[in-house]
């Protein structure tokens, strides 16, 4: 209708490792006035194992299970003029996470397993502004509590982008912060927070062909990222 807005629908897979999955996904949307709106959304979701996780690394486990989501969203989205504002909620219950587990009986070490339920839950903010035609800005806000398993999932993400624009030039800036990191489980071994700069100029010499120079990590950040498998 003019304010109300719904869409459904689901997807069927079948292979010989997942079997069989039924994936729905469903969301509402609301126009309470003409600046704001209101939104829901349910999806489900799930990841086969990879084939290292069966067959190849050490610690391999040919009885994996696919993980599985079910994903709650509820959220609004503030537009004016040249101003956008946006926060949405989310809550994903899980079951059959692949996680490595200790063995103690006999090498490796550890054993992938799938290892039961889990509910991930957190906030996001995202905000827009366009200046006038020659600068806009960008600015996001993840929260994310993962409960026990914080491993490799920081809790504070936060991302900066301020764009310019003149005649041919473009010059993008960006800026990303990581926060509340660990390697471990259970907050632990936390990693060290860290914030990187970036920046990209580019030069359109005709609609075909733009010529751009890129440069990561501007300020020489040292930092560690978790990586596994």
């Amino acid at each position: 209708t003019d304010k109300f807005t719904a869409v459904a629908g689901v997807r069927y897979n079948n292979n010989e490792i997942s079997g069989e999955q039924f994936v729905p996904r469903a969301g509402l949307e609301y126009q309470l006035t003409e600046s704001l709106l209101v939104k829901g959304l349910y999806s489900r979701g799930f990841r086969s194992p990879y084939l290292n996780e069966l067959y190849l690394v050490p610690a391999k486990n040919e009885n994996l299970k696919p993980e599985t989501v079910d994903s709650y969203e509820i959220g609004a989205d503030f537009r004016k003029d040249d101003f956008n504002f946006n926060v949405t909620g989310f809550v994903m219950k899980g079951d059959n996470l692949i996680e490595k587990v200790e063995n103690k009986i006999k090498p490796p070490m550890y054993t992938l397993q799938n290892t039961g339920d889990y509910e991930f839950k957190g906030v996001e903010l995202y905000l827009s502004y366009f200046f006038n035609k020659f600068i806009d800005a960008q600015a996001g806000y993840t929260y994310f509590d993962a409960g026990e398993h914080t491993q490799g999932r920081p809790r504070d993400k936060v991302d900066l982008n301020v764009n310019f624009n003149i005649s041919k030039w473009s010059l993008s800036l960006n800026g990303m912060y990581v926060g509340n990191y660990y390697s471990q489980d259970n907050k632990q071994e936390r990693l060290n927070d860290f914030a990187v700069v970036s920046a990209k100029l580019s030069f359109a010499v005709n609609d075909n062909i733009k010529l751009f120079v890129d440069g990561e990590n501007l300020t020489n950040q040292e930092y560690e990222i978790f990586l596994d498998r």
